[in-house]
C-alpha cells in the first residue's frame, strides 16, 4: 500500500472510530416525546397512507424529506429506527463531503478534526432538553437532509470551477434544488455561492452562460413541484404551512435563536470567542518572530501552543458550562475574512482564480448564519447551519494564520496544531456536556414501533399514559395538546386535525380557534392527552391561558379527566359526546 493509500485509511479508520463511537454511545437517545420528533416520525407514515402533505398534513418546510422517509418506511418498515439509521447515514455522508471541501485548502489532519468537531458538536450531539437538535432524529429532517443537499451543491460547484466539467456544473444545480426542496435557510448557502460565482466570472464565459441556464432549469424544476401542491391545496400552501416560521407566534423563539432575546449576554459570549481567537493571533505572531520557531525548535513548536491554548479553551469553556461558547464569534470572523476577501479579489486580478474557491466556501458559510448571528454556534438551529462555518474556522485556524508566520515552517506548523488544539477541546468540552444529558435517559420505552429512551420525569409521565392509551380500541383516535405528538406515532393511535402540535406559532392562517374547533366537530377525537407544560422557547406561553383560549374551553366541555400525573391529563369523552 502506497503512502497516500495509507493515509487515506488513516483518516477513513480515524472517523469511522469517532462516529462509530457516537452511535455506539448515543442510540435510542435522540428524539423527544414532546417535541418535533413526533411530526418526523408520524407524517410519513400518513403519507403512506395516502394522505397529501400541505392539505392533509400540516407542514412548514419542503415536501422532500418527509416524502423520503416514507419511501423508508415503505422499504423498511416503520420504526424509529429506520428513519434514525437514515439520520445517521445522511451525518457521515455530510461529514464526507466536509472532508472532501476541507482538503482542497487543508491538510489532512486539520480537515480530519473539523469533520470530527462536526461529528462531536452538531452530527451526533445531545441535548439537556429537547434533544432533537442533532442529525440522528431532527427537529426536521427537512433541515438535516437539505443541508446535506447544499453542502454536496457546494462540493460539486467547486469541482466545477476547477475542472470546467459539465456533469459537475448539472449536479451542482441538481444538489440546489433537493436543497430548495427541503428547507427555505437550506437553500440561500448554495444559492449565494452560485450566484457568486457567476458574478465573479461577469458571465464572460461561456462555461458561466451555460451554468446559468442550467441553474434556470433547476429551479424551475423547483417552481413546478411547489405548483402541483399549489394547485392541490391552494392558497394553504403558502398561508397554512410554509409561513409558519414567519408568523407572530414565532416571534420570541425567532429572537432567542438569533440572540436577541439576551443581546447582552449575546454580546459578552461574542467577545469571549474574539478573545480566544485574539489569543491563537497572537501567538501566530509571535511564534513568527521568534528565533527558536526559526530555527526548527521542536519542543516548543508543539508544547507552547498546546498548553497556552489548552487552558484558553477550558476557561472560556467554564465560563458557560461548555465550549459551544469559544463558537459564538464566528459570525464576524467569517464576514471579516470575507470582506478581505473580496477587497484582494477586487483590487489583485491575479490572485481571482486562486481566490475565488475560497470566496464561494465563505459565502456559502455566512449565507447559512443569518439566523444565528449573534448566537453561531452548534447549539439550537446551529446543529444544522454551522458545519459550514466549521470549515471556515478550520480554514482560518489552520490555513490562513500559519500562513502568517511567513517561510517559518515551525512556527506554521505549531500555530496549525494550535487552531486543531482549539477545535478540539470545544468539541470535547461541549461532547461531554452532551454525555450527561444523554446519560440522564436511562428507562426505554419499548413499542412496536421501536424503542427510544427517556428521563425518569418523562418515563413517570408518559408510560403510564401510554399503558392507559393501549386499553383503547386501534381505531381510537388521540389529540395530543399543546405538544407531545410521538405519542400518537408510538402508541400507533391515529390524530385528528392534520396538526403535530398547537403552539403559539400553529395558531395563524386558516388555523383559528374557531377553524380548529370546526375540525374537532368534524372528527371528534376519543381522547385527549393535554401535556400542559411550560414553553420557555415561546417566552412561556401557556396553552388555555395566553392563547387556544376558545378551543380549549370547547375540549373543557366536551371531556372529562380519566387519569392525571402531574399537569399531563388524559381526557376521555363526556356522556354526551361532542
Amino acid at each position: 500500500m502506497n503512502p497516500n493509500a495509507r493515509a487515506r485509511a488513516a483518516v477513513a479508520a480515524t472517523l469511522a472510530t469517532i462516529a462509530g463511537y457516537c452511535v455506539a454511545t448515543g442510540w435510542g437517545r435522540w428524539g423527544d416525546l414532546m417535541v418535533d420528533t413526533g411530526r418526523e416520525l408520524e407524517w410519513p407514515r400518513r403519507i403512506l397512507e395516502g394522505e397529501l402533505l400541505y392539505r392533509d398534513l400540516r407542514f412548514n418546510y419542503g415536501p422532500l424529506a418527509p416524502h423520503v422517509n416514507a419511501v423508508l418506511y415503505a422499504l423498511f418498515g416503520v420504526r424509529v429506527e429506520v428513519l434514525a439509521a437514515a439520520g445517521v447515514v445522511s451525518a457521515l455522508v455530510a461529514g464526507t463531503i466536509l472532508y472532501r471541501i476541507a482538503r482542497r485548502f487543508l491538510a489532512r489532519p486539520a480537515s480530519v478534526t473539523i469533520v470530527a468537531t462536526y461529528f462531536l458538536t452538531c452530527a451526533f450531539a445531545h441535548q439537556p432538553s429537547p434533544d432533537i437538535f442533532n442529525w440522528v432524529l431532527p427537529h426536521t429532517y427537512a433541515a438535516t437532509y437539505g443541508m446535506l443537499a447544499a453542502l454536496a451543491a457546494l462540493h460539486f460547484l467547486l469541482r466545477f470551477v476547477a475542472k470546467g466539467r459539465a456533469y459537475d456544473s448539472w449536479l451542482a444545480v441538481g444538489m440546489l434544488a433537493l436543497a430548495a426542496l427541503s428547507k427555505a435557510e437550506c437553500s440561500l448557502p448554495p444559492l449565494a455561492a452560485h450566484g457568486g460565482w457567476l458574478i465573479a466570472t461577469r458571465l464572460a464565459h461561456s462555461s458561466s452562460r451555460k451554468h446559468l441556464a442550467r441553474l434556470g432549469s433547476g429551479l424551475t424544476v423547483v417552481v413546478a413541484i411547489y405548483g402541483w401542491f399549489y394547485a392541490e391545496t391552494g392558497p394553504s400552501l403558502w398561508r397554512d404551512n410554509l409561513a409558519g416560521v414567519i408568523n407572530p407566534g414565532s416571534t420570541h423563539f425567532v429572537l432567542m435563536l438569533m440572540g436577541l432575546d439576551d443581546p447582552w449576554q449575546a454580546l459578552l459570549h461574542i467577545a469571549l470567542s474574539l478573545a480566544g481567537f485574539a489569543v491563537l493571533g497572537l501567538l501566530a505572531v509571535l511564534a513568527s518572530r521568534t528565533a527558536l520557531f526559526q530555527r526548527g525548535g521542536r519542543p516548543v513548536q508543539v508544547v507552547v501552543p498546546t498548553v497556552a491554548l489548552v487552558a484558553v479553551v477550558v476557561a472560556l469553556g467554564t465560563a458557560r458550562g461548555a465550549g459551544a461558547v469559544v463558537f459564538c464569534g464566528s459570525s464576524l470572523i467569517i464576514a471579516v475574512v470575507l470582506l478581505a476577501q473580496l477587497i484582494l479579489f477586487t483590487v489583485q486580478e491575479p490572485m481571482r482564480k486562486t481566490l475565488t474557491p475560497h470566496l464561494l466556501v465563505f459565502v456559502f458559510a455566512l449565507a447559512c448564519l443569518p439566523r444565528i448571528f449573534m448566537r453561531a454556534t452548534p447549539v439550537f438551529y446551529g446543529y444544522f447551519l454551522f458545519p459550514s462555518a466549521l470549515l471556515c474556522l478550520g480554514i482560518a485556524l489552520c490555513g490562513y494564520l500559519p500562513a502568517w508566520c511567513g517561510t517559518a515552517t515551525a512556527a506554521r506548523r505549531a500555530v496549525s496544531i494550535g487552531g486543531m488544539v482549539l477545535l478540539l477541546c470545544a468539541a470535547a468540552l461541549t461532547h461531554r456536556t452532551a454525555r450527561i444529558a444523554a446519560n440522564r435517559r436511562d428507562v426505554a420505552l419499548e413499542t412496536p414501533r421501536g424503542r427510544m429512551w427517556l428521563t425518569a420525569t418523562d418515563a413517570d409521565r408518559f408510560l403510564p399514559m401510554l399503558r392507559a392509551i393501549d386499553k383503547s380500541p386501534p381505531s381510537t383516535r388521540l389529540l395530543v395538546v399543546p405538544q407531545a405528538s410521538a405519542i400518537n406515532f408510538f402508541s400507533e393511535r391515529p390524530g385528528v386535525d392534520g396538526m403535530f402540535s398547537h403552539l403559539p406559532m400553529d395558531y395563524y392562517g386558516g388555523f383559528t380557534d374557531q377553524a380548529i374547533i370546526a375540525r374537532w366537530q368534524r372528527s371528534p377525537p376519543d381522547l385527549v392527552l393535554w401535556n400542559n407544560v411550560p414553553m420557555p422557547y415561546f417566552g412561556n406561553a401557556r396553552y388555555c391561558a395566553t392563547y387556544g383560549q376558545a378551543a380549549c374551553a370547547w375540549l373543557w366541555e366536551h371531556y372529562r379527566v380519566a387519569l392525571k400525573i402531574d399537569e399531563v391529563l388524559l381526557l376521555s369523552r363526556a356522556s354526551a359526546g361532542p
